[in-house]
């Protein structure tokens, strides 16, 4: 096993991970049903960005080799940004 598993601050960084999914999910409108128009939620996506920063600044302080965040925040800000101004529907 290793060492990082053992540590209960590695799984509070991850459980941040599941906040932000659910935040990813509703803010960019993936959840609706195909017949329904997209719509994206800047304060969702917000509060995935604020739980990855949460997460980012826990493993940071706590662990010896913080979790990088950048691919999900790229993910969250660009897909946002594509649903919302590329591809309105």
């Amino acid at each position: 096993m290793r060492k990082k598993w053992k540590s209960v601050w590695f799984w509070g960084c991850l459980a941040f991970v599941i906040p932000w999914f659910v935040f990813f999910l509703l803010g960019n409108g993936l959840l609706l049903p195909t017949d329904v128009p997209h719509t994206t939620n800047f304060w969702y996506i917000l509060l995935a960005v604020l739980s990855l920063v949460a997460m980012r600044l826990l493993s940071k302080k706590k662990l010896d080799r913080p979790f990088p965040i950048i691919y999900e925040l790229i993910l969250t800000v660009g897909l946002y940004v594509f649903y919302t101004f590329v591809a309105p529907v």
